[in-house]
C-alpha cells in the first residue's frame, strides 16, 4: 500500500489557518490591577508631546485628573477611546482634566489615530515605555488612573470601558467621593 503524501501541504495549511484564527479572536487578558500606585503622588512624568518634544508631565493641581493608558496597537484602547474624548466633552474644565498617554514609539500614528477619531484632549507618549511599565508598573491596556486635586491617585481601573458611559462615570465621582470621605 502506498502512502498519500498528497494532502500533506493542504494539512499544513489548514492548521496555519485555524492557528493564526485562533490567536486572532483569542480573548485578550484583561489588564492586571495596580493597586500598588493607590496614594501615590505622580509629578514629572517625562514624557513626549506630540509633536516630538520632551516634556514633563504632572497632574494640574486643584484639578480630578482622569489619566489614561493606552497604544495603538491596542484593540481596546482603540475602542474605547472615542468614548473617552465624549468623557472629556463632558466633564466640567475647571473641575476635570482627561489625559492619555500613548505607549507608542510614533508620534505621527499616534497623531493621526487622534485626528481619525477627533480626538483633541491632551495625549502624550511614552516612547521608551519606561513611564508606563516601570514608572507606574502597570502591566497591561488601558489602564486608568484616577488622580485628586493633590496628585495622589485615588483609583486604578484596569481594561477597556465605555467612558461616557453613566457606570463609568460612577467610578470616577465614587472614587472622588470616597478619597474626599477619607480625608
Amino acid at each position: 500500500m502506498k502512502s498519500d503524501h498528497s494532502k500533506l501541504p493542504l494539512l499544513v495549511l489548514v492548521a496555519l489557518i485555524a492557528g493564526m484564527l485562533l490567536l486572532f479572536f483569542w480573548p485578550e487578558k484583561e489588564p492586571e490591577n495596580a493597586d500598588h500606585l493607590l496614594g501615590q503622588s505622580i509629578n514629572d512624568l517625562p514624557l513626549m508631546d506630540l509633536r516630538g518634544s520632551e516634556v514633563s508631565y504632572s497632574p494640574v493641581a486643584g484639578k480630578i485628573t482622569v489619566l489614561n493608558l493606552w497604544a495603538t496597537w491596542c484593540p481596546p484602547c482603540r475602542e474605547e477611546m472615542p468614548s473617552l474624548q465624549r468623557l472629556a466633552d463632558d466633564l466640567p474644565d475647571d473641575q476635570y482634566q482627561l489625559v492619555g498617554i500613548a505607549m507608542d514609539h510614533d508620534d505621527h500614528l499616534v497623531r493621526e489615530f487622534l485626528a481619525e477619531r477627533d480626538v483633541v484632549f491632551l495625549n502624550l507618549l511614552d516612547v521608551t515605555e519606561d513611564v508606563i511599565s516601570q514608572t507606574l508598573s502597570v502591566q497591561g491596556l488601558p489602564s486608568t488612573i484616577i488622580i485628586n486635586e493633590q496628585g495622589r491617585v485615588i483609583a486604578v481601573i484596569p481594561g477597556s470601558r465605555e467612558w461616557d458611559s453613566s457606570d463609568s462615570r460612577e467610578l470616577i465621582e465614587e472614587a472622588v467621593r470616597n478619597d474626599r470621605a477619607g480625608r
